[in-house]
């Protein structure tokens, strides 16, 4: 067949040919455009606050400063509770903690408090004809040896309200939302 006869070439094909071609030209392009584009990424800022999506002005504005004022963060508040001397399962640390629970709930703008006192026992999960019952962690102030040993292998307890020492409870207080707090 002659140079009439000729089938045209795929153009896939040909653009893979010119890429093979003028690599050197590719690669030099394709620095360029990285380059540029980790130039402009160095200009970026994130800020992980929510203070940009929140109003400047008006009344969800002012609700929000009092809320800081209060609380001086929009984020749950964690608060450890240490006692050296004995540990927070024995009756008196126990009380400390609950006493130490009911005034965080009772403080302005506290949605709930979540502690050692107060917290559920979901090992203990029981289905009753009415749904699913679940028992309080801390039935009684004055705790068995076994439930003391029961609570030191919950593995949902320790590290979260409860230190593996017994010495530090940790607890969470929930504030509640800016708009919730504006119609109270």
């Amino acid at each position: 067949p002659g140079p009439c006869c000729t089938t045209s070439e795929h153009p896939v094909k040909r653009f893979a040919r010119h890429l093979i071609r003028w690599q050197w030209i590719v690669v030099v392009m394709l620095v360029c455009v990285t380059g540029v584009a980790l130039s402009g990424m160095t200009r970026l800022r994130v800020d992980p606050s929510n203070a940009g999506l929140l109003p400047r002005q008006g009344d969800d504005a002012q609700v929000y400063q009092r809320f800081l004022t209060t609380f001086g963060s929009d984020e749950d508040i964690l608060v450890a509770f240490h006692d050296p001397q004995q540990s927070l399962l024995a009756p008196e640390g126990l009380a400390a903690v609950q006493r130490l629970t009911q005034a965080l709930a009772e403080l302005p703008h506290v949605a709930t408090v979540h502690s050692l006192t107060n917290a559920q026992d979901m090992t203990q999960l029981r289905l009753t004809p009415f749904g699913i019952a679940v028992p309080r962690l801390i039935p009684d102030e004055n705790l068995t040896p076994e439930q003391v040993q029961a609570i030191q292998y919950n593995a949902q307890v320790i590290g979260t309200l409860l230190s593996a020492d017994l010495h530090t409870a940790g607890i969470l207080v929930v504030a509640h939302d800016a708009s919730e707090t504006q119609h109270r």
